[in-house]
């Protein structure tokens, strides 16, 4: 019955340590990948625009990976950074929310007006699929609810101040 009631422990203890090792370790990878995000993002090339009555920071994703990456992973976007998103040419692009840790005011552009917006996106693990109305050939990320702040709206221009 001893020996018993000492096994029992023994794996409940070891149990709790191989638990607090998990956390530990995810913490420490979640940690690591938003640090790696943020130095993927700040790499990127950056573009001064103004929308609405705001003016932002965008980052440019222009290759495939810049563009899948996105702002997957980062931990947070300030009210006046975004990212953008050029299009070769006009289509129909697909977005959502992979590995996303904050919600997002997604802007469909065509010949550097909005067309649409999808408003405070939310954290979703990726399951939901947003696409614009029609085809555009820009799309830009902003911070949740910045759309409304800032006063976009279809028909907004993208201005690109000197």
């Amino acid at each position: 019955m001893k020996k018993n009631r000492k096994n029992s422990w023994l794996i409940v203890s070891l149990g709790l340590l191989a638990l607090f090792a998990y956390s530990d370790l995810h913490q420490f990878l979640a940690r690591s990948r938003a640090e790696s995000a943020l130095k993927a993002f700040e790499s990127l090339d950056k573009q001064s625009v103004e929308l609405g009555n705001c003016q932002f920071e965008l980052r440019v994703a222009r290759s495939l990976a810049e563009q899948a990456q996105g702002l997957g992973d980062l931990a947070f976007l300030s009210a006046d950074q975004g990212m953008s998103f050029p299009l070769a040419e006009a289509k129909i692009p697909i977005f959502w929310m992979k590995k996303m840790r904050f919600s997002l005011d997604i802007l469909w552009l065509s010949q550097n007006k909005v067309i649409a917006i999808e408003p405070n996106v939310p954290v979703d693990g990726g399951r939901r699929r947003y696409s614009p109305p029609q085809p555009i050939d820009l799309v830009i990320e902003i911070a949740a609810n910045r759309a409304k702040e800032c006063q976009i709206k279809p028909d907004s221009p993208l201005l690109y101040p000197s």
